[in-house]
């Protein structure tokens, strides 16, 4: 009788949990007032399996790089490359993004952005040799 009493109070005790953590779970669902579709072309900046960062514009007159991170989440579509690893930094791609404007708690809205498809269009130029290299030493 007493295990009865045991197993049915542990049965109780379980879905009562469970069931306190997934309202927590619903409570903290965002509200997604917008979704947007956007592309981004430029240089790799920066790379590694959460995200990607990119040069999309520079002002060489006032030595001012704009650069956007984007996070790598779920699964993000390569075209014209095999695997994250075949891009490096000063890779040219174009990556396609949706950002989610989410309302928070406070009732401020926060855009929150996540990559969708990346594609491979040009390699990183050739470092050019040193021209000091070139020079050879005729004076030995």
């Amino acid at each position: 009788m007493i295990k009865i009493i045991l197993v049915a109070t542990i049965l109780i005790v379980s879905v009562a949990v469970s069931g306190f953590g997934q309202e927590q779970r619903e409570e903290k669902k965002e509200k997604i007032k917008a979704v947007h579709a956007k592309v981004i072309e430029g240089v790799v900046s920066g790379i590694d399996k959460n995200g990607i960062a990119i040069v999309y514009s520079k002002d060489d007159a006032q030595g001012i790089e704009y650069e956007l991170y984007i996070p790598l989440e779920g699964n993000v579509v390569l075209k014209r490359a095999k695997r994250l690893a075949h891009i490096k930094m000063g890779d040219t791609v174009k990556v396609e993004y949706a950002e989610n404007v989410v309302e928070e708690e406070e009732g401020k809205d926060v855009s929150k952005i996540k990559a969708q498809a990346i594609t491979f269009l040009k390699a990183a130029p050739k470092a050019k040799p040193d021209a000091e290299a070139l020079v050879s030493d005729e004076e030995d």
